[in-house]
């Protein structure tokens, strides 16, 4: 196994372009959020009244929670280690 350097952390650059990737791809996710969240509550059929709807809510609500919490820490990955770094405030 051989030493990490200051060569195999990402560059500022790149880390600048992820960070921008995150807050457009949060960006896009609250209108997508609230419109999936309103299409499953108010245009979901019959069958979907007992659990299914609720499901769905959940698994949307958890994916947009994940995003924004990511969006929000802004994780860098230092390859090949399993580590990040916080660039998020």
């Amino acid at each position: 196994m051989r030493n990490i350097t200051f060569d195999d952390l990402p560059s500022p650059t790149i880390t600048q372009i992820y960070i921008v990737i995150l807050n457009i791809t949060l960006a896009i996710n609250i209108p997508c959020y609230s419109f999936m969240a309103y299409v499953i509550l108010t245009k979901s059929g019959k069958t979907m009244e007992r659990f299914y709807k609720w499901q769905l809510l959940y698994y949307i609500t958890c994916n947009y929670s994940f995003s924004s919490i990511q969006c929000f820490w802004k994780p860098i990955n230092l390859y090949p280690t399993f580590l990040t770094i916080s660039k998020g405030k």
